[in-house]
């Protein structure tokens, strides 16, 4: 979820709120408290190729909130 406010771009405001109420209820918030301990360049590119394939909901983003972001 937090992600995708970040994909969003939400206020910053508001995802410091949803990392709080994360934190609070005991949910993760990082790869490590997912017991992911190290993460490569090429896994995080296997990753996000299978997120973008065709039928993934990836492609529900109005990208067109992303215009002059870099």
């Amino acid at each position: 979820m937090i992600f995708a406010l970040v994909l969003e771009n939400r206020p910053l405001e508001e995802i410091g709120e949803v990392i709080g109420f994360c934190i609070e209820v005991g949910s993760p918030v990082t790869l490590k408290e997912l017991g992911i301990k190290e993460v490569s360049y090429q896994d995080i590119m296997k990753v996000a190729e299978a997120a973008y394939v065709e039928g993934e909901t990836i492609h529900n983003i109005d990208y067109n909130k992303f215009q002059g972001l870099n």
